[in-house]
């Protein structure tokens, strides 16, 4: 993964570079039934408007005048997941 996004960010760097261009982060929660898939936990879902069972994503991109592009995205682990390492 780590060689993918260093290909990407030469990439970008080669042909989207722009001053004037900007990096967004956002998240984005994903409403799950039931609590086996990883990182589902109570939390609240702008999407939803409403506190749920639901996975949030995290990501990265950048957008310029000369294009966009993804350039990462990490599933967020809530505490109820991290601190139980059976789980993990």
């Amino acid at each position: 993964m780590a060689e993918a996004r260093t290909v990407l960010c030469g990439y970008v760097q080669a042909h989207l570079e722009n001053a004037q261009a900007v990096g967004i982060i956002d998240e984005t929660a994903f409403l799950k039934k039931g609590t086996h898939s990883a990182g589902v936990a109570r939390q609240y879902s702008g999407t939803a408007g409403r506190g749920g069972n639901c996975q949030v994503g995290v990501f990265l991109a950048y957008a310029g005048a000369r294009g966009y592009t993804l350039l990462d995205a990490e599933l967020y682990l809530p505490k109820g997941w991290t601190d139980k390492p059976a789980r993990l």
